[in-house]
């Protein structure tokens, strides 16, 4: 089917006068005006931008021109309007033609409905379909390598990339060929400008057949991380991270030729922790939607390599660095017109490599070009599964050959990048990928700790790499003839991520302020948590935020009922969980008793709690987890009661009955740290100094009971109320108290239960006494608490 071309104006458009300086034509002043004249185009030029398109300039020689008329004759037909491009056009792409076609432009100045004559004609013969072309070179790689299924040790790689070299020299065509045997590439530029490479560092079974140990002949520069926006011109393009997960939970995990169970790993791996893994492959289309990603995994064939292109006066400039990743589009049975373009400007190359079934094809290959339109992240993690992906510059036979523009266009997307600077196999990576991603993710999944981990920032993963040994292994290689092949030292690079970025929040620990002077306690989480606040959860009942930063968030939380105790999650605003901590809360009684001789006694019972973080944290990835002392108040949802009974009866015939009940009053954290408040009235509060490590718990309390007193004499009867239970006497009197409260320093078992207590002191007839019972823990931390 015909179809008809299409044309696009790719210049700016400039916008010019056409008259002159006196405001127009006046007929009064000048009757008869010179006729308006417009300088024609000339210097028309057309190359092939790719088998259905090509570019046509020209120089603008006139200053008064409305716009221009650019025609089309394709082969021998009749000449057809292509564009009207504006004023000031100097250039134009015109796309939809067929390939192998003969296109003929030439190109005229309009000033209304003036015309230029027409410029000189120019014309080009678009090449043929590049797909044809591309798997005849498949198909001579093929016919010179052994057979899908030759085992593995029967066969030299090094002498394979070599004659697929020698096979691809002289086809129909090729205009140059470069064999980097060592770097088991050959880089192929065909005579319509596109590149393709034969990529043979990855044949199924290699990583499975090991021997001494060599290395690719290159020779590299120092291998340095970068930081974003290091190189001119690659200027990140998003802001820098703030410590805390990305701001996307969109996440793409693709592999093919190899690492398919690795891949499974890291795609459960991102699942587990809240991430939306996109139903995305490795495809050209699918590759133009890596948008907005917070999480990418790559495993696939890497290169770098150059885009070799012929100067004017024949010789061949090799300058244009590249670094190619391979897609899963396949060329045969793909139209390859859509990708002309892309081809031509060094977005896409071809690349030969052997699939796991041992079978060669030709796919697909995007390079930086493309990366930097179509590829962003949201402060994201990138994890790229390629050989020499994370190389610095190095020479090889006299070029040079440079991945670090690649990464630097990653950093620029908006991402943190993890690669390899050598030849690398799935098998041997694992390790570093899936520490990297677990102890950034929190995710527990790979060597497991005791306790888990909580999620840790770039940095700090990173140093626990290189204490591992994660930041370099050896990939042993096959011997094969005497020949050695494969083996190399595999460094493992990390660049950009220099703040305190993570992959999903990370809670370190945080503080309690219970005051009865509050309606609500107050909650002061530190830890990782990224600049754009989300939301608080005790037991999935969100909470009031009261302010939030990247490392500290402050929270209200209510005393009692829903949200007042239980695991405490932070959730980024796409919903990435935090490691849970638990807000633990313990209840017991307490009863303080002041006994008369006979029957009277005064008495308070307390429904005491209070509520406090003790679970064990690491400061850092490799740290042995350790708690901390606490110190928290009196919870004040705590009530109790004081009350009076029983009579005395003196030998005067006089008595003394003691009765009423009194609420107490919860004192405010600055009564209770200014160490209490005047016996004044029924009250009580409490400071309580946690120390799980040291197996203790610090009570200090304060607890006054008021009674009505009724005496009755010969004289009549009088009734008062009178505080008569002083709870921190007995305390007092023993040598431990805090200004008026009293402090008893008790035992705590490692299930976080506080010991019973009891402590009474006699004087001036009075018997005085404090006491509780067990004070039992609710949503204590446990073994799978992570921190």
């Amino acid at each position: 089917m015909f179809r008809r071309p299409t044309l696009s104006v790719v210049a700016a458009v400039l916008l010019l006068s056409s008259c002159g300086g006196d405001g127009g034509t006046d007929p009064q002043r000048d009757p008869d005006p010179d006729p308006i004249t417009v300088a024609p185009p000339a210097d028309v030029v057309v190359e092939a931008v790719s088998g259905t398109a090509t570019r046509v300039s020209w120089s603008d020689n006139s200053d008064n021109e409305t716009g221009f008329q650019l025609d089309r004759r394709i082969d021998s037909g009749s000449w057809q309007r292509a564009a009207e491009p504006g004023a000031g056009t100097t250039q134009v792409e015109d796309s939809g033609l067929a390939a192998g076609s003969t296109v003929a432009y030439r190109v005229r100045a309009v000033a209304g409905s003036v015309a230029s004559p027409w410029s000189g004609t120019a014309s080009t013969t678009l090449p043929d379909d590049p797909g044809e072309q591309v798997l005849v070179i498949e198909s001579a790689i093929d016919a010179a390598l052994p057979a899908p299924g030759t085992p593995i040790a029967s066969r030299d790689l090094v002498q394979e990339v070599i004659a697929a070299g020698h096979a691809i020299r002289g086809l129909p065509g090729v205009d140059t060929v470069l064999v980097m045997d060592s770097l088991l590439t050959v880089t192929t530029l065909l005579d319509d400008g596109s590149v393709h490479l034969f990529v043979h560092n990855r044949v199924p079974g290699v990583d499975d057949f090991a021997g001494p140990a060599t290395s690719p002949a290159r020779t590299a520069a120092p291998i340095r991380s970068l930081r974003t926006g290091v190189a001119a011109g690659h200027a990140r393009t998003t802001p820098a991270a703030a410590p805390g997960p990305p701001g996307s939970r969109r996440a793409v995990v693709t592999s093919y030729d190899g690492g398919v169970e690795l891949a499974g790993e890291v795609r459960a791996m991102l699942a587990a922790s809240g991430y939306e893994v996109l139903s995305l492959g490795a495809s050209i289309e699918d590759m133009r939607r890596y948008r907005d990603l917070g999480a990418l995994y790559v495993d696939t064939h890497g290169m770098a390599g150059i885009r070799p292109r012929r100067r004017a006066d024949g010789s061949l400039d090799t300058s244009d660095q590249i670094f190619a990743i391979q897609t899963s589009t396949v060329v045969a049975g793909t139209s390859l017109s859509q990708y002309g373009t892309e081809l031509m400007d060094g977005d896409l190359v071809f690349m030969t490599t052997e699939d796991d079934d041992g079978r060669r094809s030709t796919k697909l290959g995007v390079t930086e070009r493309f990366i930097a339109k179509h590829w962003s992240f949201d402060d994201g993690i990138v994890v790229m599964h390629a050989c020499f992906a994370g190389s610095g510059p190095f020479t090889y036979g006299g070029l040079a050959l440079d991945p670090t523009p690649y990464r630097v266009t990653v950093l620029g997307a908006g991402a943190t990048h993890l690669s390899f600077d050598n030849l690398t196999w799935a098998s041997y990576a694992r390790p570093t990928v899936l520490f990297f991603l677990d102890r950034l993710l929190g995710a527990d999944r790979y060597d497991r700790q005791d306790p888990p981990l909580r999620p840790f920032s770039v940095p700090q993963v990173r140093s626990a790499m290189s204490t591992e040994g994660l930041l370099q292994f050896t990939r042993p290689n096959m011997s094969v003839f005497g020949i050695g092949f494969g083996g190399n030292d595999v460094n493992v690079v990390i660049d950009g991520g220099m703040d305190q970025s993570t992959m999903a929040p990370s809670i370190r620990s945080f503080d309690l302020v219970d005051d009865a002077a509050q309606a609500t306690g107050t909650m002061r989480l530190t830890g990782l948590f990224g600049s754009e606040a989300g939301t608080v959860e005790v037991e999935g009942t969100p909470l009031t935020v009261s302010s939030w930063s990247p490392e500290l968030i402050e929270a209200r939380v209510p005393y009692e009922a829903t949200g007042s105790a239980g695991p405490v999650v932070v959730k980024s605003p796409h919903d990435i969980e935090s490691n849970a901590v638990p807000l633990t809360e313990w209840r017991g009684e307490l009863r303080a008793r002041s006994e008369l001789e006979g029957d009277p006694e005064a008495e308070a019972i307390v429904d005491f709690r209070f509520r406090a973080d003790i679970h064990r944290f690491r400061e850092d990835v490799l740290d042995d987890p350790e708690h901390r002392s606490v110190t928290t108040w009196i919870n004040p949802v705590s009530s109790g009661t004081s009350r009076g009974r029983g009579t005395r009866t003196f030998p005067n015939g006089s008595s003394m009955t003691l009765d009423g009940a009194y609420d107490l009053r919860v004192l405010t954290r600055t009564e209770i740290d200014n160490g209490g408040a005047a016996p004044v009235e029924s009250a009580v509060g409490a400071r309580i100094t946690l120390d799980p490590d040291a197996g203790q718990a610090e009570i200090c309390v304060v607890l006054w009971g008021q009674v009505d007193v009724t005496s009755t004499s010969s004289s009549g009867t009088q009734t008062s109320t009178q505080v008569l239970v002083f709870g921190s006497l007995p305390l007092l009197l023993g040598g431990q108290g805090a200004g008026i409260l009293g402090c008893a320093t008790v035992g705590m078992s490692d299930d976080f239960v506080i010991d019973s207590y009891s402590r009474s002191i006699s004087e001036d007839g009075v018997r005085y006494t404090i006491e509780w019972d067990e004070l039992r823990p609710f949503a204590a931390p446990d073994d799978d608490t992570a921190g």
